[in-house]
This record gives structure tokens, sequence and C-alpha cells, in this order.
């Protein structure tokens, strides 16, 4: 007795021992004796059916959370990172030193003054008061620590990110 597969595109949708005389389906017959499975795919190139390919689904995006503790954001930097900010926020900064400096000294003195202001206001917050990463503020004290070559522009970005969920 024959069998027959009725497929949908390429897939098995269903088997049946009888072939019809009209039919939206493509009929092809098969081995009574292994036939396919409904879902399988024929290749009708080999006259052979196999399990389809599915691909997994892709791996969700990771969830970041931009509203974060004084602690959370100093834990975004590395201790290298933290240990040389506050070394240089640290540095004697006097208003005659900048007076006296000229050109690419005098920003960098000018820069390292705001450091230590911003640090200063930075470690004045509550360790659990909250503040967001997106506020431009922030995104400010950090394109400072990239001027001063405390971090990178990549570093900036990835710390804006905030902290993976």
């Amino acid at each position: 007795m024959a069998l027959y597969a009725f497929l949908q595109g390429d897939t098995v949708a269903h088997l049946s021992p009888v072939r019809p005389v009209m039919t939206s389906y493509k009929v092809v017959e098969v081995d009574e004796e292994s036939p396919p499975l409904v879902g399988q795919v024929y290749d009708a190139a080999t006259g052979t059916f196999a399990d389809p390919v599915v691909e997994p689904p892709p791996e969700p995006e990771p969830k970041f959370r931009t509203s974060i503790s004084r602690a959370e954001y100093y834990g975004l930097f590395t201790p290298t990172e933290e240990a040389m900010i506050r070394l240089t926020a640290g540095e004697n900064i006097t208003l005659e030193a900048i007076g006296a400096a000229t050109g690419a000294e005098k920003t960098r003195l000018i820069r390292v003054a705001s450091l230590a202001v911003m640090l200063k206001r930075t470690d004045a917050l509550d360790s659990t008061a909250r503040f967001s990463l997106t506020n431009p503020q922030v995104a400010a004290g950090l394109d400072l620590l990239v001027a001063l070559g405390l971090i990178t522009g990549a570093r900036k970005t990835e710390i804006l990110k905030g902290i993976q969920e």
C-alpha cells in the first residue's frame, strides 16, 4: 500500500494512504516502512526528509540600570582609575599657578581644579543617594576625565551604560 506525504511548502503537513485527485498541497509518495514525520522538511534534490533547522532565539539584549547610588557609581571605575582620579584631584592647584601658566598647562590646571570640585561634590552625596547617568552633568564630568587622560572615550561610554541587571 502506498503512503503519501502532503507538503505545505517543503514541510510535511500530514500523511495519508490515499492520493487525492486535487489538492493545494504538493504530494510526494514516501516509503511506508520509514515514513517522514509531520514537520520534517523535504529536500526535492535528494528526495529525503530531515528535521527542520531551528535557529535558537537570539540572546536578549542586556538591560542596564542608569539610576544608581554614589557607591555604585564609584564601583563602575576600576581601582586604578579611581586611584588616578583621586591622585589627580588632590594635586595642589593655586590661583597663582593658574595665572602663571599658559596654553596647555593652564588648561590642564583648570581641568584639575574642576575635577577636585566635581569629586568633592560627588563625595558629599550620601552613599545611598541616587542619581542618573543620563544627567548631562555626569557626562560632562566623564568628559573632563577623558580630557585629563584618566579614562578613554570607550570607558566613558561603558560607564554611562550603567549597571547590568
